[in-house]
């Protein structure tokens, strides 16, 4: 089969009318028209291998998008350089886009007829990145929502190939087959193929080569996998996705002693990876200056922002809370010196109550010893009572010694 028909040639007459439609649309109101431009003059960049320029392209289409605030194509070129960052190798950079990507074509589900086609597209793109970074888990779990929800839609065949390719991972090869060409025979009767992306023809195309082999058919997976070598003579862009079918031709025919066949797909190795590489460095530069970079120090800037704020709000808190324990100590101190004078106020009174008490009991105890008699009358009688007690006495002791004395005379 002829690919020829997939890949528009005239490159430079594309990108003449693209430039002159820019400049008539993009100080105007159309700024979906300016975006779709844009978008087109760095997808044919690509398509061509040069990925400096496709990127210089889609950064401008996203300041673009950014300024006029086209969400969608915020979007999609996102998407597209989540693609460059895929095709080098960032592979967690690249799936941190295709969700942003994600989230917002999630939201228009539901608006518009088929408007669930772009959503499953990134999704789609971000399995492959998962496979690619080998976190085969995740890449099932995703498919497996991609799979429900591509169900009578033109972009099944994206899952049916997926599926084809997971059963490979599940050593599953005669299932893997079946899946796999059903995937690439609607793939290519598709009219909006070239929308998905040819890289899932040559996933196809790769895996299909590979359960062969496992099968040890070696004759029927050479085909498939020298099929995707002349994809990729018609598009530089997809070297990095084909790269992995070239060991497996070497060895085949190297295995049945083709001398010239082997060299010659030496040579197509050497070939593109000398051409990637090149782009590699360079294109990895430019993502690093005027993407990376630029997110970077926003990122830096957010932080230290925010940062200032909690520092702010940490100051008035503390602000608050120094004058609010200087009112509370306040009151206890107010209220301790009251507690205080009241407590001296209550002492002297008690002390002045229990004087009052004694003064009063004393008076009541004189009250009750006195029997309106001056105190030297009363010590007068006192000592005359004494006085009289005693020669009582005397008188009594001499009465007893008379009476003893006159009864002891008549015993004897």
């Amino acid at each position: 089969m002829r690919f020829s028909y997939f890949f528009e040639k005239n490159y430079e007459k594309r990108i003449v009318y693209i430039d002159s439609g820019i400049e008539v649309v993009k100080n105007t109101k159309h700024v979906l028209q300016t975006g779709s431009m844009y978008m087109t003059k760095g997808i044919i960049t690509q398509e061509k291998g040069d990925y400096n320029k496709a990127l210089d392209y889609f950064l401008v289409g996203l300041e673009h998008a950014k300024k006029k605030n086209v969400l969608v194509y915020v979007s999609l070129f996102r998407s597209k350089i989540a693609d460059l960052k895929r095709k080098l190798g960032k592979y967690n950079e690249a799936k941190f886009l295709y969700k942003q990507s994600m989230q917002y074509e999630k939201i228009q589900i539901g608006k518009r007829v088929n408007d669930s086609i772009r959503y499953l597209m990134f999704l789609s793109d971000l399995i492959y990145t998962y496979r690619l970074n080998k976190e085969i888990d995740s890449a099932y779990y995703f498919h497996s929502i991609g799979e429900k929800m591509s169900q009578n839609t033109d972009i099944k065949d994206l899952y049916i190939l997926e599926k084809g390719i997971l059963q490979y991972y599940d050593k599953d090869y005669n299932n893997a087959i079946l899946s796999l060409k059903q995937g690439i025979k609607q793939f290519l009767e598709n009219k909006h193929r070239a929308s998905y992306g040819y890289h899932n023809l040559v996933n196809g195309y790769l895996f299909l080569g590979k359960s062969y082999n496992a099968l040890h058919q070696k004759e029927i997976a050479i085909d498939y996998l020298k099929k995707i070598d002349s994809i990729v003579q018609l598009s530089n862009n997809l070297i990095s996705e084909a790269r992995p079918a070239y060991p497996e031709i070497i060895s085949y025919y190297k295995s049945i002693n083709d001398r010239d066949n082997q060299l010659y797909y030496i040579n197509r190795l050497l070939y593109n990876d000398s051409l990637f590489h090149s782009r590699y460095i360079t294109t990895t530069d430019k993502l690093n200056s005027e993407f990376d970079t630029p997110i970077l120090i926003s990122q830096k800037e957010s932080i230290i922002h925010e940062l200032k704020t909690k520092n702010n709000r940490s100051y008035y808190v503390i602000f608050i809370t120094s004058i609010v324990i200087i009112i509370i100590t306040s009151i206890l101190f107010n209220s301790y010196r009251k507690n205080k004078r009241y407590k001296k106020h209550f002492d002297e009174l008690m002390v002045s109550a229990n004087n009052e008490v004694k003064r009063n009991n004393t008076k009541i105890n004189e009250e009750n010893t006195s029997i309106g008699i001056s105190k030297d009358v009363v010590e007068a009688i006192l000592k005359a009572l004494d006085k009289f007690e005693k020669k009582r006495w005397v008188f009594r002791n001499k009465y007893c010694l008379w009476n003893i004395s006159q009864k002891n005379k008549y015993e004897f």
